[in-house]
C-alpha cells in the first residue's frame, strides 16, 4: 500500500512503462524487486532487474548470483554489467561506486527500452542523506534530500522505513544479501 502510495503521489509511473529496477541483493532493493513485480499489474507496469558488480569484496559474485536468482524466480529479465576498476586512493567509496553504476544502468535502460529506472533508497537512506548534507555544511539543495522522482529515476520506496523493508524481506521467507561495507564506520553514513 506504501509503494502504491508513493508511486501515485509522485507520478512514478505511466500505463505500459518498462521499469529497470537496480537491485543490489540486499533488503531494501529485494524488497522493491518483490513489491513491484506484486504490483505490476494493478500500476500496468512491465519489470526488468539490473545489477552492477562493483568487485569491491571477494564474495561480490555471490551478490550477483542472488539477485540473478531472484529475477528468474519473478520471470523477469535480468541484466549484469560489472566494473574491474578500483576506487583511486583517498576516494569516497560511495561516490565512486555510484559513478561507476550510473553509467551502465542508464546504458542497459536505453538498450531495453526501459522508461524509468527504480531506485530501493527508503525513509532512512533520506534521513542519513539529509543529516549528513547539514553536518558538511552543503547548501539548501542537499539538505532537501534525495528526491523522489527526477529523470528517469524513482524511489517507491523513499516514504517506508529501512525497516519495513527488512520485515517485508522477513515475512517472505526471503534472505537478501548483506554487504559487510554497510556496517563499516569508517564510512560517514554508517557512522
Amino acid at each position: 500500500e506504501g509503494v502504491t502510495k508513493t508511486a501515485r503521489r509522485h507520478g512514478m509511473f505511466s500505463p505500459g512503462d518498462l521499469v529497470l529496477i537496480s537491485v543490489s541483493g540486499g533488503p531494501d532493493s529485494t524488497c522493491l524487486v518483490h513489491a513491484l513485480h506484486r504490483l505490476r499489474r494493478l500500476l500496468r507496469i512491465r519489470l526488468a532487474v539490473f545489477h552492477f558488480d562493483h568487485g569491491l569484496r571477494p564474495d561480490s559474485g555471490k551478490d550477483a548470483g542472488y539477485v540473478r536468482r531472484v529475477a528468474d524466480r519473478l520471470n523477469v529479465p535480468f541484466h549484469l554489467r560489472r566494473t574491474d576498476r578500483k576506487p583511486p586512493r583517498g576516494a569516497s567509496v560511495e561516490q565512486w561506486a555510484r559513478s561507476q553504476r550510473r553509467v551502465p544502468e542508464l546504458e542497459v535502460s536505453q538498450e531495453i527500452g526501459a522508461d524509468r529506472v527504480a531506485t530501493g533508497h527508503t525513509l532512512d537512506d533520506q534521513a542519513e542523506t539529509v543529516l549528513m548534507a547539514v553536518l558538511q555544511g552543503h547548501g539548501l539543495q542537499a539538505v532537501a534530500g534525495i528526491p523522489p522522482a527526477i529523470g528517469p529515476y524513482v524511489r517507491p520506496l523513499i516514504d517506508t522505513p529501512r525497516s519495513d523493508t527488512e520485515a517485508f524481506c522477513r515475512s517472505l521467507g526471503m534472505r537478501p544479501r548483506r554487504d559487510p561495507m554497510n556496517r563499516d564506520l569508517r564510512y560517514l553514513r554508517n557512522a
